[in-house]
């Protein structure tokens, strides 16, 4: 099993869209679940609300009553640079609880509260970047109790000391500081700038990726390479899938598809596509890529375009 916490409407809702047959699992406090699955993979999603306490105590309680393998902590943040854009998403390598400190007639001294990320989670997210729709930045995010707005003393205060921070947002302490607590279970925090659909997807993404758990039926694999050659660059394709019989050589893989790629980016932007439907197309297809034997993520794709015939025409290309 693997949790996913959410702390607004928008985020739990960017997340539940990925969910294939989702249903409601009550907790004994009352907390409710939707239960699906993201890419064969059994999820819990819930939302715990703004702020780091509501957060610790709910990623307390729903890793006591799942025990998940893994956790992640799943939103929008604010951006405290200007080289992290709408859209991007953070992976905090760090988060930082910020408002730890002592305060004199000499100014603020930082004496944060610091949690690293789950090492092996965070090695996993920077395979899935390489290959994800959106910006990826990998950096600390510092989390505290306040909404800060532009010109803020405490924008002041984190520019000074946490300076590697990307982002800043108001639960991610709280979740960190709850995994500590769960050797067993590591916790991930993944925000997106400014709307939570990037981020919903970039997980759901990783969560594709992740390697079976513990007690699941092991796939009987094989991993095929093709070397594969785009003008004056050479990429590796790698493709992994299950393989019965021999193995024949079809001469080289086809290259990635950017054109399919930049017009479904360019009629996002066009309004065309809504946000929700094209980070939707996006997940599905980087689990085509993934999953190529497969023909469910492809009939997804076509059904999320059933009514952009210019977009399945090039769909049916691939």
């Amino acid at each position: 099993m693997i949790v996913v916490l959410t702390a607004t409407e928008a985020a739990h809702g960017s997340v539940r869209a990925l969910l294939s047959g989702p249903r409601v699992h009550e907790g004994p406090a009352g907390t409710l679940y939707d239960v699906g699955e993201v890419a064969g993979r059994p999820v819990a999603l819930a939302l715990v609300g703004k702020g780091n306490s509501s957060a610790a105590t709910l990623t307390e309680r729903a890793i006591g009553e799942f025990s998940p393998s893994s956790a992640f902590f799943v939103g929008e943040a604010g951006a405290l640079h200007s080289w992290v854009e709408p859209g991007d998403v953070v992976v905090a390598t760090k988060v930082y609880g910020y408002h730890g400190g002592r305060e004199d007639a000499e100014g603020f001294k930082a004496r944060p509260d610091a949690w690293p990320a789950p090492y092996r989670l965070e090695q996993q997210a920077r395979r899935v970047a390489r290959s994800f729709s959106a910006q990826v930045h990998f950096a600390p995010i510092a989390a505290g109790e306040l909404l800060l707005g532009p010109g803020s003393s405490t924008a002041a205060v984190l520019d000074a000391n946490y300076n590697d921070a990307a982002a800043v947002d108001t639960e991610s302490a709280g979740a960190a500081g709850a995994a500590h607590l769960n050797d067993a279970t590591p916790v991930l925090t993944v925000r997106s700038i400014g709307t939570p659909a990037p981020a919903a997807a970039f997980v759901a993404a990783l969560v594709a990726e992740l390697p079976a758990e513990p007690g699941s039926r092991p796939q009987k694999e094989r991993t095929v390479v093709h070397n594969v050659h785009h003008g004056d660059s050479h990429g590796v394709v790698i493709q992994a899938g299950s393989i019965h019989g021999g193995v024949h050589n079809h001469g080289a893989a086809a290259p990635a598809e950017p054109d399919l790629d930049t017009a479904l980016t360019a009629a996002a932007k066009a309004g065309l596509l809504d946000e929700s439907t094209y980070f939707r197309v996006m997940l599905a297809l980087h689990e085509m890529k993934a999953r190529p034997s497969d023909p469910a993520p492809r009939g997804v794709v076509r059904d999320l375009l059933s009514g952009h015939p210019e977009l399945r025409r090039q769909l049916e290309g691939r």
